[in-house]
């Protein structure tokens, strides 16, 4: 049976549909979260939808694959180390830009988080990074009420979540993942883990951090 692959495959929670046209099965990925997602956690924004690929290989390929312990969920970002920054931008004091190498210098955490896609697959590991609220600490946060938004590089995706809330535990600026540093397919250079939630918060390739005041 010949197969036929499209869709947006991002980062966070996909949603499987299956159609059989015409002795065709057509798989299409959808998602909560990602790169090339027309619709993000919070928000809705138009992305163009990825090329279709074949693909040959028996259907139980087509599922989420393994690498280096993680499901791949999404189509990385290019991204040179030496060009990258990430910025803190909005209601801060001093907006940042800072790059790679800057954010590895910084005091590190390593947490054993568990990424959950619900009713597809659970991740277990330790990541290693920069415990967000030294980032937005150095930013300094102006309001004690507000959303952070957190934005991939190429802004397709972004999510919003309460500054209370990612203030706690388990909210790192990741960079590697059981001590090896992601490859771009699992975030590269930075990957937000977000405790206790689904996948569709935890942003891959993330370029920006904008803090907003509550309306």
């Amino acid at each position: 049976m010949k197969v036929k692959i499209s869709g947006r495959l991002p980062a966070g929670a996909p949603v499987f549909i299956l159609a059989f046209l015409t002795g065709m099965l057509t798989i299409t990925f959808l998602s909560c979260g990602g790169r090339n997602s027309s619709e993000t956690a919070g928000t809705k924004s138009p992305a163009a939808a990825d090329e279709p690929v074949q693909d040959n290989s028996p259907p139980r390929s087509l599922y989420l694959q393994l690498v280096d312990g993680l499901h791949v969920t999404g189509s990385p970002i290019p991204v040179d180390p030496a060009d990258y920054r990430l910025k803190v931008t909005g209601a801060v004091e001093k907006p940042l830009s800072l790059t790679f190498d800057e954010i590895k210098q910084m005091p590190s955490v390593t947490d054993r988080l568990v990424l959950t896609c619900p009713g597809f697959f659970t991740d277990e590991g330790e990541w290693t990074g920069v415990p967000l609220k030294a980032v937005l600490e150095m930013a300094g946060v102006k309001e004690k009420e507000a959303q952070v938004v957190f934005i991939a590089l190429d802004e397709s995706y972004r999510t919003s979540l309460p500054l209370e809330t990612v203030l706690g535990d388990g909210f790192i600026l990741a960079y590697q993942f059981n001590g090896k540093e992601f490859p771009e397919i699992h975030g590269f250079p930075l990957r937000l883990t977000a405790k206790d939630m689904d996948g569709a918060n935890w942003v891959k390739w993330l370029g920006e951090i904008r803090v907003e005041k509550l309306k």
